[in-house]
């Protein structure tokens, strides 16, 4: 269903077909794998999801997918919320989580996402994205100031920075970390 004010509800059901020639590590964490042999894998899944419209200062979303995977089951369930307290600002943040059962081995993922938006004109705004995925152990940041001097032209500067908790210990440490300064100018003619 869809309403006027963007709220939407669905139930749907995926068919999924997939060929592997070679074995696929779909899990590793640290030498523990869990792998999937060669073989032609037909599966089943079906999703019920309900949000409500983002045009609300704050709105949220729900989503439960569950079924066949290859030849186990997955379970996976994501929630969001976000908030607009101004047209100048807006946060999200969303959290996925999936339970996988097969006959190699069963894992969880779990990812989490905090979004950041700042609009000081029409020309002007930063946005930030911090991601963490319990699987590699890495948390992202992604951070990009934008300046549209006028049409045609933008200036962006770019931070990446990762961390990683490479021995478990809950302590993360700067794996990679780039700054970049870019210019985008459309030439008419």
């Amino acid at each position: 269903f869809d309403t006027n004010a963007q709220d939407q509800g669905s139930l749907r059901v995926f068919a999924t077909k997939e060929a592997l020639v070679d074995p696929f590590v779909v899990w590793q964490k640290g030498t523990d794998q869990v792998v999937i042999p060669p073989g032609l894998y037909s599966f089943n899944e079906a999703e019920l999801s309900i949000s409500t419209g983002d045009l609300r200062r704050v709105w949220t979303t729900l989503s439960h997918r569950s079924g066949d995977f290859f030849n186990g089951t997955r379970d996976r369930t994501g929630v969001g919320i976000g908030w607009r307290p101004s047209n100048h600002f807006q946060f999200a943040l969303d959290y996925d989580y999936n339970e996988v059962e097969l006959p190699s081995g069963s894992f969880n993922t779990r990812l989490v996402q905090l979004r950041t938006d700042v609009i000081f004109s029409a020309t002007v705004s930063w946005s930030t994205l911090i991601q963490y995925d319990n699987v590699s152990e890495t948390m992202g940041v992604n951070s990009r100031f934008q300046w549209i001097p006028e049409a045609g032209r933008e200036i962006f500067i770019v931070l990446n920075h990762n961390l990683q908790d490479l021995d478990l210990n809950n302590r993360f440490e700067s794996a990679l970390a780039d700054l970049a300064f870019k210019v985008n100018y459309t030439f008419r003619f």
